[in-house]
């Protein structure tokens, strides 16, 4: 169903329709599938299924899917490397991952954050001016920031 504007996905659903595809392509652990510049495996795969650790290379892929050209809008999704980078280094430590893209032309950006033991995420919707954070775990789905811009306003 649709929450906060996000829709949520039942991760067995999304495990077993990847794994008929790597059926369907007669693919094993040993062939990976590379998508742009991640390869995921079987392996990987089977973090989907119910009460299975996640994986970072089952995040990292998806975020590669869903930042790829999309008609609807423009999505740039970080991956989860970011997020511990940021908070090791701080903004100096990761102002050079988005040399290659303005951010702030896009529609949505992404930050996925793991927490030891589930993962949240951050997402940023830029046309809105509003950052919302999701966390499964707590059923939390939140407005964290939402910038008016009226307030910027000179009068």
């Amino acid at each position: 169903g649709m929450q906060g504007g996000v829709q949520s996905v039942n991760s067995s659903v999304v495990a077993d329709s990847l794994w008929s595809g790597l059926e369907c392509t007669n693919e094993t652990s040993t062939h990976p599938i590379h998508i742009d510049k991640y390869d995921i495996c079987e392996r990987d795969l089977a973090t989907l299924h119910p009460r299975r650790w996640l994986n970072d290379n089952v995040i990292n892929t998806y975020m590669q899917l869903i930042s790829m050209d999309c008609p609807l809008w423009s999505v740039y999704a970080f991956n989860t490397f970011f997020y511990i980078a940021l908070v090791k280094r701080g903004h100096c430590g990761v102002a050079r991952w988005t040399k290659k893209v303005d951010i702030f032309s896009k529609t949505i950006v992404i930050i996925p954050i793991h927490l030891i033991v589930h993962w949240t995420l951050v997402l940023v919707d830029i046309s809105n001016k509003t950052i919302y954070y999701y966390d499964p775990l707590h059923h939390t789905h939140r407005t964290v920031v939402q910038v008016s811009t009226h307030a910027h306003a000179h009068t």
